[in-house]
C-alpha cells in the first residue's frame, strides 16, 4: 500500500478499509501506526539536524519494540475495573527470557547487575560488571545496553529488558532529541543491538518488580567483585528473593 501524504496515512488508520471489519485488528492497525508516525518524525529530525542517515532496518524494530510495548500496555488495563499496578516480578512469556538490571552507583565507579529468568523464574544466569562512571543515569544505561548485548548473543530469539530506570526506558521506546546526551549514545548501540534479534522487548518496573537484580547490585557492590553466575552458584541472598517470587507465583 503506497501513501502520499501524512494526511493520507492518518485517515487509513483512523477509517480503515471496508474489508478490515475486526475491532481488535482496527485497535492493533492504531496502536502501531502511532510508533510509526512517531519514528519517522524522529528519523526526519536525525537527518535534517544531524545529517544522520535513514536505516530502515533499525526504525522499523524501533517501531516494532514500541507497538509489542503498547500492547502489552493496553491489553494489561482493565477501563471497568482499574486494579493496582503489579509490583511483583512477572514472568515472561514461553519462549522469552526475561532479563533484569540495576546499578548501584559509588564515588568513583558503578557497578551492573543483569538478572536473566525464564518462564518459570529459574536463574538462566547473572551477570556483574564494573563501569567507569559515577552518574546514576549513566550507570542504569550501561548495564540496559549490556543487557542488550548478551541477548543478541545468547542465540534465543524473544528477550524482554526489564529496569526500574524509567528515564532509560523511556528514552529506548520513544526516541527523542532531549534524550540526555549521556544516554543517546549508549542507547544508539543499543537499538544496533536490539536489531539481531527477533524480538527484544523494554520494559519499566517498580523496584519491588526489580528485586532479584537490585539485591545482587548490592551484593556485588559490597564485595568488589565481577563475573557470572548460574544456578546453583547465586549467592544465598539473591536466590532467596528467587525462591520467594516463585513461591507468590506458584507452579504452571
Amino acid at each position: 500500500m503506497h501513501f502520499t501524504s501524512s494526511a493520507q496515512f492518518m485517515s487509513f488508520l483512523l477509517s480503515p478499509p471496508a474489508n478490515i471489519q475486526d475491532s481488535i485488528v482496527k485497535e492493533e492497525l492504531l496502536l502501531f501506526g502511532a510508533p510509526v508516525m512517531e519514528q519517522l518524525w524522529f528519523a526526519r529530525n536525525q537527518l535534517i539536524h544531524e545529517g544522520k542517515e535513514f536505516c530502515s532496518d533499525k526504525s522499523l524494530q524501533v517501531v516494532r519494540n514500541k507497538f509489542q510495548e503498547l500492547r502489552f500496555v493496553f491489553s494489561s488495563v482493565s477501563l471497568v475495573n482499574p486494579r493496582r499496578v503489579n509490583v511483583n516480578w512477572v514472568r515472561p512469556k514461553q519462549g522469552s527470557i526475561k532479563i533484569n538490571c540495576d546499578a548501584p552507583v559509588g564515588s568513583n565507579h558503578s557497578f551492573i547487575a543483569l538478572v536473566a529468568r525464564n518462564l518459570r523464574g529459574d536463574l538462566v544466569f547473572a551477570l556483574l560488571k564494573r563501569v567507569e562512571t559515577n552518574f546514576p543515569l549513566q550507570a542504569e544505561a550501561e548495564a540496559i545496553n549490556c543487557a542488550s548485548r548478551v541477548a543478541a548473543g545468547h542465540g534465543l530469539a524473544r528477550f524482554v529488558i526489564e529496569s526500574d530506570a524509567k528515564t532509560c526506558i523511556e528514552a529506548l521506546l520513544f526516541p527523542s532529541d532531549e534524550v540526555h546526551w549521556r544516554i543517546s549514545v549508549i542507547f544508539t548501540h543499543t537499538l544496533n543491538w536490539a536489531t539481531q534479534i527477533q524480538f527484544l522487548g523494554f520494559r519499566w518496573s517498580p523496584r519491588e518488580g526489580n528485586k532479584a537484580a537490585h539485591v545482587l547490585a548490592s551484593w556485588c557492590f559490597k564485595n568488589n567483585f565481577s563475573g557470572c553466575f548460574v544456578e546453583g552458584s547465586t549467592p544465598s541472598v539473591v536466590l532467596n528473593v528467587i525462591l520467594a517470587e516463585q513461591a507468590h507465583f506458584g507452579p504452571l
